[in-house]
C-alpha cells in the first residue's frame, strides 16, 4: 500500500492502535496518541514524546515506559514481588513492541515481518535494547521475542482487540489525536465494559494465548 499523497494514512493508524490496545490491555496508562499527516511531515512538524523530546514520527502513542532498559532485579536483593512485577512488565513492553506491527499486518493482510522493516524498525530497536539490557541471549532471546510475538498476535487478532483498534484507528483517522481517557473509552466498549486495574496482571502472571483471545481480564 503506497502512502496517500495528503492526510494520515490508515495504516498508520491502525499501527498505533495496537501499541495504544496493547498499554490498555496491561493496565498501562497513556497520555495520548497522534497520527501526523503527510503534509504535516513533509513540513517538518514535530511533536513530543513521552520524554518531552522532540519526534518527527509519522505516529505515536505516548505515555511512562512499560519497563526501564535497565538489568534485571534479583530475587534476593529484591523479593519475589518486585521480581513478579518486572516479568510482567518484560512481556508487556514486548507484547507492545510488536503489537504496532501486528495491527498493521493484520488490517494490510501481509506478513508481520514486513511491517517490523518499514514503520517498525523503531519498535525493532526498541526490543533489542530490552533484551540486551536483561543479559538475553541466543536460545533464550528468540524464545521471549516468539512468545512476545505469538501473544502480540493474538490480542490484536482477537474480537475484543480487532474491534478496539478499529475503534482507535478510526478515530485518529478522523481527528488525528485522541487522548488516553478517548483511548481507554474505546477498549473499554469494546471489552464489554471491562478494564484491567494497573498492577492487577502481576499476580496472575503473563496472560497465556488462550486468555488473550477469550478476552480475559484480571
Amino acid at each position: 500500500m503506497m502512502p496517500s499523497p495528503k492526510g494520515r494514512r490508515l495504516l498508520t493508524c491502525y499501527h498505533e492502535g495496537g501499541h495504544a490496545l496493547s498499554r490498555w490491555y496491561f493496565g498501562f496508562h497513556t497520555e495520548r496518541v497522534f497520527v501526523q499527516t503527510i503534509e504535516d511531515l513533509s513540513a517538518g512538524k514535530w511533536k513530543q514524546d513521552g520524554r518531552g523530546r522532540r519526534t518527527y514520527a509519522e505516529g505515536c502513542v505516548v505515555g511512562h515506559d512499560i519497563c526501564e532498559i535497565q538489568p534485571m532485579p534479583t530475587m534476593r536483593a529484591h523479593g519475589s514481588a518486585v521480581v513478579r512485577d518486572h516479568a510482567l512488565r518484560r512481556a508487556a513492553a514486548l507484547i507492545h513492541d510488536f503489537a504496532g506491527a501486528c495491527a498493521e499486518a493484520h488490517f494490510r493482510e501481509i506478513p508481520i515481518d514486513d511491517c517490523l522493516e518499514g514503520g517498525g524498525e523503531g519498535d525493532t530497536q526498541h526490543m533489542n535494547l530490552l533484551l540486551d539490557a536483561w543479559g538475553f541471549h541466543g536460545g533464550n532471546r528468540w524464545a521471549l521475542l516468539d512468545a512476545a510475538r505469538d501473544q502480540a498476535e493474538a490480542l490484536v487478532q482477537s474480537p475484543m482487540g480487532s474491534t478496539a483498534i478499529k475503534a482507535i484507528a478510526d478515530k485518529l483517522m478522523e481527528r488525528g489525536h485522541l487522548s488516553g481517557d478517548q483511548v481507554a473509552a474505546l477498549c473499554r466498549k469494546a471489552y464489554g465494559g471491562r478494564e484491567s486495574r494497573y498492577g492487577a496482571w502481576i499476580n496472575h502472571g503473563p496472560p497465556t494465548l488462550e486468555q488473550i483471545r477469550v478476552g480475559f481480564i484480571p
